[in-house]
């Protein structure tokens, strides 16, 4: 997940210990936030999977729509 979010490594940081602490914990919890994010993205793609593939490629003729006459 690190790498996904380009967070660097905090031992390679010219910080101290007491920074490299904080920054540490913060990139832990924005890694958990990142994960929990991309998790419900993936739940709401696999919750509405089956009804965006009809309406992309299984529903061709809309109910409720008629077609255009020509006035020749």
């Amino acid at each position: 997940m690190y790498q996904l979010a380009g967070i660097p490594d905090v031992d390679k940081l010219n910080l101290i210990q007491e920074e490299k602490e904080f920054v540490s914990k913060l990139f832990k919890d924005s890694c958990a936030y990142l994960k929990e994010i991309i998790g419900n993205v993936i739940g709401f793609y696999e919750y509405n999977r089956i009804p965006y593939n009809k309406l992309k490629h299984g529903l061709s003729i809309l109910s409720g729509l008629k077609p255009v006459e020509s006035k020749d």
